[in-house]
């Protein structure tokens, strides 16, 4: 679930307001190394835009991660 530009603004809409309401619970690392719980979420404008930024645990380890290090989102 990697949004650039390919998906429709009305889909990247809803996606942040999910990020602003804090509504996924999980997500998978792109690199493949496993999953992290999210705690808290929200969306920051880093220039190009708003993006999404997650503050969870993985490997029991904190930490924070923006939606172009995750996908495959889950509530």
């Amino acid at each position: 679930m990697r949004y650039n530009g390919g998906f429709l603004q009305q889909e990247r809409n809803e996606f942040l307001a999910k990020v602003e309401h804090s509504r996924y619970k999980t997500a998978e690392l792109v690199n493949g190394n496993g999953f992290i719980a999210i705690t808290e979420s929200w969306t920051d404008d880093f220039g190009n835009g708003p993006i999404g930024v997650f503050a969870g645990r993985f490997n029991n380890q904190p930490g924070f991660w923006t939606e172009n290090d995750l996908k495959n989102f889950c509530f």
